[in-house]
Formats: C-alpha cells, sequence, structure tokens
C-alpha cells in the first residue's frame, strides 16, 4: 500500500553514488527551523539548499517588526534577543539597547542589515549608533504608541510601506498579493 520497497530502493540508489554530507543536513535543518525553504533535509547541497544560504539576514529586535514581511521580501529575519547583562548604561543607552548593538556588532559578519523599532528612546538612540560605525544598513521603524485610532493604524501601514522600500534597496525583491499573503499565513501557522 505504501510502496515502502520502492521509496527504499529509490532512496538507496541515490545514496549509493552520493553520500550524504552531515554539516550540509545540519545547515539544512537549522535554515528549514529558521523559516527558510531550504528543500529536503538530505545532505545534498542542491539548488534550494544554496538560494537559501545565500539569502541576505536582517536583524531586528521588536516584536512590532514583523519577520513575515521581511521573509515575503526573499530575506531571512533574524530576531536579536540580548542575554541578561549586569552592565551600566554607556553612551546613553539602556543595558538592553546597549546589548542588542553589542550583539548586532559581534554578528556582523552575518547580517545585512539592522531595522530598530522606536518603542522606547534607547532603542532610537541605538539606531544613531548603529549606522556608521558598522557600514550596514539600518531602518528606524517608527511604531504608533497606541493602537486605538485610525491615523495609528494609517501610520503602521505607511511604515511597513516604508520599510518593504529599504528591503528592496538591500537586496529584497517586492512580493505579490498572493505570495504576501502566502507567507503570512505560513508564519501565522507556525505560531499557532
Amino acid at each position: 500500500i505504501n510502496r515502502y520497497d520502492v521509496r527504499l530502493a529509490g532512496a538507496f540508489q541515490q545514496f549509493s553514488q552520493v553520500i550524504p554530507d552531515l554539516s550540509v543536513r545540519t545547515a539544512q535543518m537549522l535554515m528549514t527551523y529558521a523559516g527558510l525553504k531550504a528543500g529536503p533535509i538530505d545532505g545534498m547541497n542542491g539548488r534550494m539548499t544554496q538560494t537559501a544560504a545565500q539569502m541576505k539576514t536582517v536583524a531586528y529586535s521588536s516584536p512590532m517588526v514583523p519577520p513575515e514581511w521581511i521573509a515575503a521580501y526573499g530575506l531571512r529575519p533574524w530576531r536579536v534577543l540580548p542575554g541578561q547583562r549586569a552592565s551600566a548604561a554607556s553612551q546613553g543607552v539602556c543595558p538592553f539597547s546597549q546589548a542588542f548593538m553589542d550583539d548586532v556588532s559581534a554578528g556582523s559578519n552575518h547580517f545585512d542589515a539592522v531595522i530598530l523599532a522606536t518603542t522606547c528612546d534607547q532603542m532610537r538612540r541605538a539606531g544613531e549608533m548603529l549606522s556608521p560605525p558598522l557600514a550596514m544598513p539600518a531602518f528606524l521603524m517608527t511604531v504608533p504608541v497606541t493602537w486605538q485610532s485610525p491615523a495609528a493604524a494609517q501610520m503602521y501601514q505607511d511604515e511597513l510601506r516604508r520599510l518593504g522600500r529599504f528591503l528592496v534597496r538591500i537586496g529584497g525583491q517586492a512580493p505579490s498579493d498572493p505570495a504576501l499573503v502566502e507567507t503570512m499565513q505560513a508564519y501565522q501557522n507556525a505560531r499557532q
């Protein structure tokens, strides 16, 4: 019924000629876990695996930055959540913002851009401090203080459009409406 013998013979035929690379398989698993379409986790460095590995990575911290929006533009969203550190505020920035800046700076070889949200003045200040020294594009997303008014909803929509233009400038591609809906639904399903 399930034709296991046929599938087993096919797998044997495939893998008897080329042995899967465990480091590629590990990378495929991590990329899949990160929400990328890296193809089957088979240890073969195929087209889908190579495409996923070459995606630009965009760092962000605020939950107000929708990762599905970044992914819909063909970029890899990577949420940076700095660990607890007992460091004093430096350069007028709180310990959380300083830790975020340190983590983004430490990962600057892995990140192609960073998105900050104006959810607090300290992160706004972090945006001022990040851009020039890193040679990495930075985007400061203005987040409304309240969601209780149509003006706030319109402001957030305008910021998403502005974010989309930024993502295109750094190498992303504007998604079609169906592709955007599909990506958003996939993220929503993964959250449930």
